[in-house]
């Protein structure tokens, strides 16, 4: 009766919870009734074994959100990095460019538009960044809520499932007296 432990697929977890889910459904369905009770015996280690599976999945939607964060603030730290790169450029080209008036005022205007495109640029990559982890994390947090309803109906089911073979059970010592 008992199942090999499923490989943890670091991918996506939802798919070992529900296996999960489903084994302990499927234990509480087949375990043995106590007679004259609403209860279920079942393997305990079996059983344990499955919650233990299913509490080390949930936690991978917290820690992709955790490591799309981390990838938003090297992604924004790298744009950071190239616009005082392009300024340093800019303000090394104004610097050869200052041998005269003319030039100088050029260069200094040059400058100010490298500048004013450096952090342009910056602004609209960490936009695109924040917007696309933000759908990341609301992807997340769906998925989760999705992983908990599927939970919520698994163990109503069961209730139910152990509720009308309470009645069964009942309604059959009831026959026999």
């Amino acid at each position: 009766m008992s199942q090999p432990p499923r490989v943890r697929n670091e991918q996506n977890s939802t798919p070992d919870l529900m296996w999960n889910i489903d084994q302990l459904e499927a234990m509480v369905s087949n375990g043995k009734r106590v007679p004259m009770s609403r209860k279920v015996m079942v393997d305990e280690d079996e059983f344990i074994q499955h919650l233990d599976d299913i509490r080390s999945n949930i936690p991978m939607e917290i820690r992709d959100a955790q490591r799309l964060l981390k990838q938003r603030e090297q992604v924004i730290g790298e744009a950071q990095d190239e616009a005082r790169r392009i300024v340093n450029d800019a303000q090394r080209r104004a610097q050869v460019l200052v041998s005269e008036h003319t030039i100088l005022a050029e260069a200094q205007q040059l400058a100010e538009e490298e500048l004013r495109r450096a952090e342009k640029e910056r602004q609209e990559a960490q936009g695109r960044m924040e917007v696309y982890f933000i759908n990341q994390i609301e992807a997340i947090r769906k998925a989760a809520f999705a992983v908990m309803g599927n939970m919520e109906n698994t163990v109503e089911r069961a209730l139910q499932a152990l509720d009308a073979a309470e009645n069964a059970i009942g309604a059959d010592q009831d026959d026999l007296r």
